[in-house]
């Protein structure tokens, strides 16, 4: 991991200093290819399609909580695609990383948690093998749940005559009495942008050709800059041996690192992306990665 000092950088160096080992922070300074959009929910504004702003000062802005949706869809995709490729330990070690960095906190995951105190429960106090394998199905079918409708990918393929999801329900089952509702190691700062512009998509009409009523967009335009900054607590991992902490940290830096570059230069980030809006180029010079470890 490399570590510049460019000038902006302030306390964010000595912050991860103090945090816990295994701690990291990413701080990326991009400019914007195509314009950026995301949508305020305004009652009254002049146009119908305002942009995202902080609630104070009405400057566009990115949520932190805005940059973890983008970058969990850009994580599921490369997680159907390792799926597609039947690269299972990748998918497996992919899918862990996820978990890890993202948190699950969703009600999907909620049911999984309840479907494995249940399990737990029955195991202990049932000695009906057709009980406990009901419950056992259950549990599975909620992680399937899971995986197709939160990650968007299909667990329900085989190779070597095991399965996917029996490899997940086996990582499951190894880890039963640790897998919680948490919160993801990951935190993601807002960034914040300082110019404004109008956009106008015109849809034609497919018999005449000709535009029909404009659509007013209001967004952030291409060429403005903007900080992405992510910094990465491993809290839950106190109590883990050094060896298996730093094979943690390591495979989620790279995993995020990834995220962060495809999410910008590929994906596009915001609304619209269909139309090509969101890209952006990473200005490399200015990335740093400081490591507590």
């Amino acid at each position: 991991m490399q570590r510049f000092s460019p000038s902006w950088l302030g306390g964010y160096r000595d912050y991860i200093k103090s945090l816990i080992p295994g701690s990291f922070g990413l701080q990326y300074r991009f400019i914007l290819q195509a314009p950026y959009f995301s949508r305020d929910m305004e009652d009254f504004y002049i146009i119908d399609n305002p942009i995202l702003k902080e609630k104070i000062w009405k400057v566009p802005m990115v949520r932190g909580a805005g940059w973890k949706g983008m970058l969990l869809k850009t994580a599921s995709k490369k997680l159907a695609e390792l799926m597609d490729k039947n690269q299972e330990v990748e998918a497996i070690r992919y899918f862990q990383s996820i978990l890890r960095i993202f948190g699950t906190g969703s009600e999907e995951f909620r049911k999984i948690e309840k479907a494995i105190d249940d399990y737990v429960k029955n195991e202990k106090n049932s000695k009906n093998k057709i009980e406990t394998s009901a419950y056992e199905i259950d549990l599975t079918s909620k992680v399937v749940k899971y995986a197709l409708e939160e990650l968007g990918i299909n667990l329900i393929f085989s190779k070597e005559g095991k399965s996917i999801k029996e490899q997940i329900w086996q990582y499951f089952e190894d880890n039963i009495e640790t897998i919680k509702t948490k919160k993801g190691r990951g935190v993601f700062y807002p960034t914040y942008f300082n110019r404004l512009d109008l956009e106008v998509i015109n849809p034609h009409n497919r018999n005449t050709k000709a535009g029909t009523f404009p659509i007013y967009f209001e967004v952030v335009p291409q060429g403005t800059e903007g900080i992405f900054q992510f910094i990465y607590i491993p809290y839950d991992a106190v109590m883990l041996p050094f060896k298996e902490l730093k094979d943690q940290v390591n495979n989620d830096y790279e995993i995020i690192k990834t995220l962060i570059q495809y999410s910008f230069e590929e994906e596009g980030i915001g609304a619209k992306s269909k139309y090509g809006w969101g890209k952006a180029c990473i200005v490399e010079k200015d990335t740093i990665c400081y490591l507590n470890m």
